[in-house]
């Protein structure tokens, strides 16, 4: 390994005066070999390393003049002296032109000596990790180079991406304000409209509130209607029963007076035939009765032909029989009752037939 020039005089006592060279720099990583704790990290910058380097060979080199013979111990006293951490300003002028010329002298010295060869293994191993270290520190450089770079991109990136959201931030609340202008205007126009609609509904609500009272007007009417309906249905259905009980008995009264009519008819013809002959039997018997005799053939065809005609011309025709002192009284008294009964049984379905119509037109 070759090592770099020995920096010049100025630019080293101009390292000494920058602070920055001698501050170390610290880093605090998090790595996973830890287990979640910080491990601190300590960097030099490059003069600092070259300074460090440089002092520990000046050390080495007042040691071997110590050794050598025909050396002066002030001379070495002043190496020691400038070998420390910080050297006054006296001793760095007094000592800076013969730095380079000792140095190379101390390279030619460390081939020859062997005593000190493991000093100088372990200042070539620290000198290999300084290398490593620069090489480290370049190298991070160079991708904090990069990383800077790439940022800066990102930053101009997103300072483009700030002014375009900026504009679109504008314009959204451009958007918000006319939406909140629409929507302010939607509301008052949905008041609005609830307003109206709760008036109409307030007057819809009073109309059904009377159309509810009508309607329960209505059902109670419906209700009483009902009711008389059902009662005067139950009143034509007793009637109609009474009607029909009265129907069948007429039929029964008509079979009755059919019956009584022929009976009597019978009769009459029985007592017609019996007064005949004894009209016959007088008239061959009494000659000198030949005036009613003719009366009675009269009266006697007239029955004939008028016998179904009605009642009222038979009742007639009795009458006139019955008045002729020919006729016997217990005939004339049967045909009266058979038709004093006829009578008043007609007269009774007839006012029970009247009554029953008047109560059908009521119900209707």
């Amino acid at each position: 390994t070759v090592l770099p020039p020995y920096p010049n005089l100025n630019m080293r006592e101009k390292w000494l005066t920058q602070k920055w060279v001698l501050t170390p720099t610290i880093h605090y990583q998090n790595s996973k070999s830890t287990k979640g704790h910080f491990v601190k990290t300590v960097s030099f910058s490059l003069p600092c390393l070259f300074l460090l380097l440089y002092q520990d060979l000046e050390l080495l080199e007042s040691v071997l003049h110590s050794r050598t013979p025909g050396t002066d111990t002030q001379e070495t006293w002043d190496s020691h002296t400038g070998s420390g951490g910080v050297n006054p300003a006296g001793s760095r002028s007094s000592t800076a032109l013969s730095r380079q010329e000792r140095s190379r002298q101390l390279w030619e010295d460390i081939t020859t000596v062997d005593e000190d060869s493991s000093k100088l293994n372990a200042l070539q191993l620290r000198l290999d990790e300084s290398q490593k270290v620069l090489l480290k520190e370049r190298e991070d450089k160079l991708l904090l180079s990069k990383s800077i770079e790439r940022l800066e991109a990102e930053l101009s990136q997103w300072k483009l991406k700030y002014e375009e959201l900026s504009k679109s931030k504008q314009e959204a609340l451009k958007q918000l304000n006319l939406l909140k202008e629409m929507h302010q205007d939607e509301l008052g126009r949905i008041s609005e409209d609830l307003e109206d609609e709760l008036g109409a509904r307030t007057s819809m609500d009073k109309k059904l509130a009377e159309l509810r009272a009508e309607m329960e007007r209505l059902q109670v009417e419906n209700a009483a209607e009902w009711g008389r309906r059902e009662r005067l249905e139950t009143e034509k259905l007793a009637l109609e029963r009474d009607n029909k009980k009265l129907r069948t008995q007429v039929e029964d009264l008509e079979e009755q007076l059919a019956k009584k009519r022929r009976q009597a008819a019978s009769a009459l013809d029985t007592d017609l035939k019996a007064i005949q002959s004894e009209l016959f039997e007088r008239n061959k018997v009494e000659k000198t009765h030949a005036c009613t005799g003719r009366t009675c053939k009269l009266h006697a065809e007239r029955f004939w032909e008028g016998r179904e005609a009605n009642q009222g011309s038979s009742r007639c025709k009795v009458k006139v029989l019955t008045t002729k002192p020919l006729c016997s009284p217990a005939i004339t008294s049967k045909l009266k009752f058979l038709i004093l009964c006829v009578i008043w049984r007609i007269i009774e379905f007839v006012q029970i037939l009247n009554r029953n119509v008047q109560m059908l037109q009521l119900a209707q």
